[in-house]
């Protein structure tokens, strides 16, 4: 990308790579270019294929996130507003790159309205933890609340329109 970056015309906000975990550029593309070209609905709406989905070790993971991202769209179209477009903008996100030091660090996916002012975080656990065996009911209010307060650190600090309560 950098050496891209050195042709005139050229910079990371015009160039969308819909596998970025980067949540900060990612949203200043979304304010930039607008929702149909950074959505990543598509990439979920596929079978899982290790060569295209290279971000994701396992087709069970894989899945996880396209069954979260069907449920969500499943709820949305239940609401009564209709007329609000809810796209998704990232999955396996960190604020910038390297601020995930580990696992819990990264959210899993975000869903924006057209206007950038509501967003829909969404976490997804297994039965249990991994490393320690504890159930992540224990931790998981905990750990989203975590999670919403660094992505609305990021929103605030962003030059975006102010986020609707």
């Amino acid at each position: 990308m950098d050496f891209l970056s050195s042709f005139p015309g050229m910079s990371p906000l015009t160039m969308i790579n819909l596998s970025s975990i980067n949540a900060a550029l990612k949203l200043m593309q979304c304010q930039a270019m607008g929702f149909t070209e950074t959505s990543i609905r598509d990439k979920f709406h596929r079978p899982w294929n290790p060569t295209q989905a290279t971000d994701f070790s396992t087709e069970l993971e894989f899945s996880r996130f396209a069954r979260a991202m069907d449920q969500v769209d499943r709820m949305l179209q239940q609401l009564p507003n209709k007329d609000d477009r809810w796209t998704p903008i990232l999955y396996k996100w960190e604020m910038y790159p390297g601020a995930a030091r580990g696992g819990l660090d990264f959210g899993h996916l975000v869903f924006s309205n057209a206007t950038l002012q509501k967003f829909i975080l969404v976490n997804i656990y297994g039965a249990e933890c991994g490393h320690c065996g504890r159930s992540h009911e224990a931790s998981y209010k905990e750990h989203l609340m975590e999670v919403s307060q660094r992505f609305l650190n990021l929103i605030t600090y962003l030059d975006l329109p102010t986020p609707k309560w």
